[in-house]
């Protein structure tokens, strides 16, 4: 897991997004969805593949796929 500050037009509880980091992202991505998270925006930026979460409370978080290539 990766902390890094939120931006500052974003209000987060404790002022940070977690980032969780996996090599199975389409799976991550289907258990976190299937626990309750909602699915804000998704980008892939090589070599990072970052998609962005909502817990039921709103708090953002994030899962992150470093594929080098």
């Amino acid at each position: 897991m990766v902390f890094h500050p939120a931006p500052e037009a974003e209000k987060v509880t404790g002022g940070f997004v977690p980032t969780l980091q996996t090599e199975h992202h389409d799976e991550e991505v289907k258990r976190l969805t299937g626990l309750g998270a909602k699915l804000v925006n998704e980008a892939y930026l090589p070599p990072i593949r970052l998609t962005v979460f909502a817990d039921p409370e709103g708090n953002r978080f994030q899962l992150a796929t470093f594929a080098p290539e």
